[in-house]
């Protein structure tokens, strides 16, 4: 079964929206990734506090709203969380990678031989 607005609520794995293996050459780079990052997580505390609930009131009234309301404090607080902290990761991995591009070129090489 679908939710509706599945669109507004990203799987688990959406957080890591980057392939692997490919790493910002500098700190510009990463600057749209933790935007869309950040974005990320305020949409899925976005659809847990606002859009759920009024799906849930709209079915099974005041009650059922305020019980998902409850049950989705968590995902609100740690979904921006989680969001904010790949920004970071990101953004460090920028600065390591313009400050030393060395390391870069031989990460990828290295990925090469995974393959």
């Amino acid at each position: 079964r679908t939710r509706p607005r599945d669109h507004l609520y990203p799987s688990a794995g959406a957080f890591s929206s980057r392939p692997p293996g490919q790493e910002p050459e500098n700190v510009f780079e990463s600057a749209n990734h933790c935007y869309e990052s950040i974005a990320r997580g305020l949409k899925v505390a976005n659809y847990s506090i606002v859009v759920k609930p009024s799906l849930e009131y709209q079915q099974n009234g005041t009650t059922g709203a305020i019980k998902c309301v409850v049950r989705a404090i968590p995902v609100a607080f740690l979904a921006p969380l989680c969001g904010a902290s790949e920004a970071l990761s990101y953004t460090l991995h920028g600065i390591r990678n313009q400050l030393r591009p060395d390391i870069r070129k031989e990460e990828e090489e290295w990925l090469r031989c995974l393959e």
